[in-house]
């Protein structure tokens, strides 16, 4: 009677296995087609070794998918080769491929229509990426870059100054008071941002338009730049006021100014010139506010903690933003002298706070 053994490994047949590529293509309702017919020749730039010249080269050279042929360059293939190309064929948005079918790998892997080609910069630029190869590790790739991405970003916003974090709060419209724990809610928020999708906060983090409009509300808060909210009118304070622009009625003026420093070249230059005196610590020309009952009043204040500078603008204890958004020091003179009885609150503040200094 005849009994089954276990054959030694050298007589076993060894598996062939299968590699999947998966189009990228699809048709407007974002399905991929029955049938996709992939084009079986294609030009590639290339470094090689010429045969006829007895040298490596590079430059362009053919390709094509010819089943029966040792090589898929047609410098190589016999003579009648091209009447005989294959067809290559995705059905419902995947071809699968048989590991011993070497020159239909190659040849996939080397075409330009292969979209792993286009991402490291080898594909011919007029030529459209169709599918794609190793899907699975594809995958795999992106989610090691998004992890990647997210701890760089997290690390950037743990390696931000105090400063920076209210300047980032301020463009990204993230509630912060300047406190140390407003501080920190403000840093949990933007890991936050970061998990949920780090590719658009680190656009919007290094993002020019943030960056300026950044500079501007320090600019303001520095009383560097001038908005006065009556006139609608931003000045540049420095060796006399400048008259930079009017603001619409109907627009954020640091947005505006934002959008018009990136189109008029006059506007650049002046905003330039008012980062270089942030940059050094000089101090704006001194104006008539400045002089009035409500800019001591202010100063005092800011002096006391009563009132603090955050994002170009003057907050109050208790009673918030003087002004307009960042309007600045101008801008909460000109409320305190509309509304005398904020003036009146921020007194009895002061004197509170002289009086409790002088008991301690």
């Amino acid at each position: 009677m005849a009994t089954l053994k276990k054959a030694p490994v050298s007589t076993q047949v060894q598996v062939n296995q299968n590699v999947v590529f998966t189009l990228v293509k699809s048709d407007s309702r974002g399905m991929y087609p029955p049938f996709y017919e992939i084009p079986e020749q294609d030009e590639i730039y290339m470094e090689y070794f010429d045969k006829n010249l007895g040298r490596e080269t590079e430059g362009l050279r053919t390709i094509r998918y010819v089943k029966g042929e040792p090589s898929i360059y047609a410098d190589e293939q016999s003579e009648g080769a091209d009447e005989r190309r294959a067809t290559i064929i995705f059905r419902d948005g995947s071809l699968v491929v048989n590991s011993r079918e070497k020159q239909l790998l190659q040849y996939l892997e080397l075409t330009n229509h292969n979209v792993s080609n286009h991402e490291k910069g080898t594909a011919m630029r007029n030529k459209t990426p169709i599918f794609r190869s190793n899907a699975s590790d594809h995958r795999v790739g992106l989610k090691l870059a998004r992890q990647e991405k997210i701890l760089s970003l997290t690390q950037a916003i743990n390696d931000l100054t105090e400063y920076q974090i209210e300047g980032l709060a301020m463009t990204l419209k993230v509630p912060c008071d300047g406190t140390e724990q407003g501080i920190k809610a403000a840093k949990s928020r933007f890991i936050d941002m970061v998990n949920y999708d780090p590719d658009r906060f680190d656009a919007e983090f290094k993002s020019e338009k943030r960056v300026y409009k950044e500079n501007i509300n320090r600019f303001l808060q520095e009383n560097l730049l001038l908005f006065k909210k009556r006139e609608r009118v931003f000045y540049m304070n420095i060796a006399g006021q400048v008259r930079i622009t009017d603001v619409p009625s109907w627009e954020d003026p640091v947005d505006y100014l934002v959008e018009i420093l990136l189109k008029k070249t006059e506007i650049k230059e002046m905003y330039e010139t008012l980062a270089k005196h942030l940059k050094k610590g000089k101090k704006p020309t001194k104006t008539v506010e400045e002089s009035s009952a409500e800019y001591r009043l202010i100063d005092q204040c800011i002096e006391a903690g009563i009132c603090k500078k955050a994002f170009g603008s003057i907050i109050a204890n208790n009673m918030g933003m003087l002004g307009g958004k960042g309007s600045g020091l101008n801008g909460a003179i000109e409320y305190l002298q509309e509304e005398p009885e904020a003036a009146t609150q921020l007194e009895t503040m002061l004197s509170e706070y002289k009086a409790k200094q002088d008991k301690d």
